[in-house]
């Protein structure tokens, strides 16, 4: 999997005769010459891509200069993290089988050590948050759900199903009743992959340090056999099934 396309929040990508009668009925500033230039809170500046995309950015003033920067999609930058850090998992994996052959437990082995399981939970956490604010941002906001308790039936709203309702049940159930299409049922393979990753972050978060080999080495035993890149692209998948095209490749052909 290479890396995906980059998107902003309050990004519109214009049609090329639109673009055109904008550029010559608007008055640009050149982004370089907006340093001393401040928007009044009643005005909304706007910033226009050569590919013909308008990105309202947000204003950050740094001592005697203003940036204009535009807000990255934080579900991407959930999912680009994960995926730079899968970039980095394989060649730090096999690092610590080679300098584990070596008989002194030195300092460069402790920092190897250290350097895969860091990528690996970094991958987990980030990965999870991307599936998770995904599926938070999908659910409409006049959307209601119905929850039985032992006593009553609850219904919930946006808000409420966020907050409470548990991440597998808002992953199926939740996006099942939302869209009226099956993710597990029709790629039951993928979705296993989900709650996989799913139990590796509640064995990260939940972790008992005063453990001296119980759960604990289940946790480093999974992440040296865990399938990064299945799940990476699982979750991919899974978001591309309920959001057409939400996670591409990016077209620009670098490596990264």
């Amino acid at each position: 999997m290479k890396h995906i396309r980059k998107r902003f929040l309050f990004e519109k990508k214009l049609p090329a005769e639109i673009a055109d009668c904008f550029i010559k009925q608007t008055a640009f500033i050149e982004y370089n010459a907006t340093a001393k230039l401040e928007v009044p809170d009643d005005k909304t500046a706007y910033l226009f891509t050569e590919d013909n995309r308008v990105i309202r950015p947000f204003q950050f003033k740094d001592k005697d200069r203003v940036y204009y920067i535009p807000v990255p999609d934080p579900i991407l930058v959930y999912f680009n993290t994960a995926y730079f850090n899968f970039k980095n998992i394989e060649s730090a994996k096999t690092k610590v089988f080679q300098v584990l052959e070596e008989t002194v437990l030195s300092e460069a082995i402790i920092n190897d050590l250290y350097h895969f399981f860091s990528l690996s939970n970094v991958f987990v956490v980030s990965l999870i948050s991307a599936l998770e604010a995904f599926v938070n941002e999908e659910i409409p906001a006049n959307f209601e759900y119905s929850v039985q308790y032992k006593k009553r039936r609850k219904v919930l709203n946006k808000a409420k199903i966020q907050r409470n309702v548990p991440f597998l049940e808002k992953v199926n159930k939740v996006m099942r009743e939302i869209s009226k299409k099956h993710f597990a049922k029709e790629h039951p393979e993928q979705y296993k992959l989900i709650e996989e990753l799913k139990e590796f972050r509640d064995s990260l978060v939940h972790m008992k340090p005063e453990a001296i080999k119980t759960e604990n080495d289940f946790v480093y035993i999974q992440a040296l056999s865990f399938r990064y890149e299945e799940t990476l692209e699982a979750v991919a998948a899974y978001m591309n099934y309920y959001k057409q095209d939400y996670i591409v490749e990016c077209p620009c052909g670098l490596e990264l």
